[in-house]
């Protein structure tokens, strides 16, 4: 057999019948009854599943964020693959809905299918005259702006977010009128004007007042080419994170600021994988301490 005698011995002593003779196949039975009846050692204790259970329904944080802000904390290194597979075993086993607290809940994305059309924004510059330090992400003050749309493009939520904290800022507006979102930009960005450099925005005709948010704030506004959601790459990705709390098909005009500001809390308590899993405030506390006009940030 090409094993030392001692091997073949031991492994009859262990798996022979009472009577004293070996089979092999009555053997193997034993060797499997032997393993699965043995203690096996799992990261996916109770405690850490309550952990992730809580993290994902009531944090909504991302089974990657989850793993990343527990090897950060010196916790546990269990990887985002592993609470993706307890996600959908609990699904399959035993219909737990984990699953639909992820951020796609497993479907798929569907591109577009349409040709863009020029929406004729007067006075636009295009994100290829942008200074390259924006795309560093090395310094605060160099934001993105989008907006979402409710149930029957009736209200509007819009978002602006900083490239290199990802501190988020939400206004409910009333339509998605270019003058109602000139203001509400103009007035949640004018207590830290001095600290902003750049926004970068799409080509939706909500942003033809850009002039004026530009004046007001005594900033540049760039625009992304049509169809190149990656040139606003952090701003796509907040959305996403907002569509967590307002799913497809929500009715604006039942949300309050109240909940508009619960949902901003919690995305800007989210730790980031490219902040090495801090939250925004956390990265804009620990850099940022001292200049207290970034820090009038945390008071949204």
């Amino acid at each position: 057999l090409g094993v030392h005698r001692s091997t073949v011995s031991r492994e009859i002593r262990r798996n022979k019948a009472p009577h004293g003779r070996y089979n092999a196949e009555k053997a193997q039975w034993l060797s499997e009854k032997r393993m699965s009846a043995r203690n096996h050692y799992t990261v996916l204790t109770d405690g850490m599943k309550a952990y992730i259970d809580q993290k994902l329904t009531q944090a909504q944080w991302s089974p990657e964020q989850i793993s990343g802000r527990l090897r950060a904390l010196g916790l546990s290194a269990i990887s985002h693959e592993t609470i993706y597979r307890y996600v959908w075993e609990e699904k399959h086993k035993w219909g737990k809905p984990l699953y639909m607290h992820l951020r796609h809940r497993g479907r798929r994305y569907n591109k577009r299918r349409y040709s863009y059309k020029s929406r004729g924004i007067p006075g636009r510059v295009g994100i290829e005259q942008r200074p390259a330090v924006v795309d560093e992400k090395g310094r605060f003050g160099d934001l993105e702006i989008d907006t979402i749309v409710g149930k029957n493009r009736r209200n509007v939520i819009m978002t602006i977010n900083d490239r290199e904290s990802g501190f988020l800022i939400m206004r409910k507006l009333p339509s998605k009128e270019a003058e109602p979102l000139a203001a509400a930009a103009i007035d949640a960005l004018r207590p830290i004007r001095k600290e902003l450099h750049t926004i970068t925005a799409d080509n939706g005709t909500e942003f033809s007042k850009h002039q004026q948010i530009a004046k007001e704030l005594k900033i540049e506004i760039f625009f992304a080419r049509p169809y190149h959601p990656w040139e606003r790459g952090a701003n796509e990705n907040t959305n996403g994170l907002v569509r967590q709390y307002f799913l497809r098909g929500t009715d604006f005009a039942k949300i309050t600021d109240k909940d508009i500001n619960m949902v901003q809390e919690r995305i800007n308590n989210r730790p980031r994988k490219r902040l090495d899993f801090k939250t925004p405030i956390e990265f804009i506390k620990q850099k940022y301490g001292e200049n207290k006009t970034i820090l009038k940030l945390l008071r949204y």
